[in-house]
């Protein structure tokens, strides 16, 4: 089993971090965050979830509901803006038995001008530094979620690459912060990321499974390194990194957040473009299928 080694969050990224994002696609530390900062983001989850199930009665926001399976999926939509609340499967959020519903969703999505804690990551003295250094000054924040792994009933996160999500262009030009807010352990679900350098970069099949997904066989899973990263600790990766998240059956939650940059001069294409430019080496389209031009 391969784990990476974390290291204390610098001021400034070195040479040598520099270097290490470009031939392995991703790099992390601890302690970008403060444990204030973390305690603060927290409470803003809680408050969120909270607020989504009070907004149904109350009018401001709106119930959807899909079946999984045999259960239920409960998504809670504010219906004057683009925040939502996906629970776990199985979870009732109107169920008063239920405590601490902040641990009990999926995701959280569009959340980051939601609340003024949230707001604050955007501008983040450490994250924005990084940022600039590792992927530029002009990048662009295209996408906020919240990700969960409630204990005990927290489902995996199929082998993927986050840009088989989405129609930016250049590949190389999408980047991704994840965030830890509780431990990420091995046994509640940390990243997987199979190293990549930029210049191996390359688009994999993503097919429907229990997701969108890549095949196993596609990978060299040999080379998959577990990312274990405490509270406050961050991975910072490209786009097209190949990485998986196991289910959690630990007594522990694991929560994160994740925000995608892309650059000032990415440019948004159709399916049928995205069709010709994220296609396997064999030149079939491969990104997921619900975004595919021929599907």
């Amino acid at each position: 089993m391969k784990k990476y080694s974390l290291r204390q969050a610098p001021e400034q990224l070195s040479h040598g971090d520099l270097e290490e994002f470009e031939q392995r696609g991703f790099i992390a530390f601890k302690n970008v965050l403060s444990k204030t900062e973390v305690a603060d983001l927290k409470a803003a989850m809680y408050d969120t979830c909270l607020n989504a199930v009070n907004g149904v009665e109350l009018g401001s926001h709106i119930l959807n509901t899909y079946h999984e399976g045999a259960y239920l999926r409960y998504v809670i939509e504010n219906t004057h803006s683009r925040l939502a609340v996906q629970f776990e499967e199985g979870i009732n959020p109107f169920d008063k038995s239920i405590q601490k519903l902040d641990v009990k969703y999926r995701k959280l999505m569009n959340f980051i001008n939601s609340d003024d804690r949230f707001k604050k990551l955007a501008i983040h003295k450490t994250l924005l530094t990084y940022r600039d250094q590792l992927f530029g000054e002009d990048s662009i924040l295209f996408q906020d979620m919240a990700l969960s792994k409630p204990a005990k009933i927290g489902v995996s996160k199929p082998w993927h690459q986050d840009n088989a999500y989405f129609l930016s262009t250049p590949l190389d030009k999408v980047v991704g912060i994840w965030i830890a807010v509780d431990d990420a352990t091995i046994e509640n679900g940390c990243m997987q990321m199979i190293p990549t350098s930029r210049e191996d970069i390359k688009a994999y099949e993503h097919i429907i499974g229990s997701d969108c997904e890549i095949a196993e066989t596609d990978l060299d899973l040999e080379r998959k390194e577990y990312v274990e990263v405490p509270a406050g600790g961050a991975i910072f990766f490209y786009g097209m990194v190949p990485h998986y998240t196991a289910p959690n059956r630990s007594n522990h939650g694991r929560r994160a957040l994740q925000l995608h940059y892309k650059g000032i001069n990415n440019k948004d294409v159709s399916p049928e473009e995205y069709d010709q430019i994220f296609k396997t080496v064999e030149g079939q389209p491969a990104a997921c299928p619900h975004i595919r031009g021929n599907k």
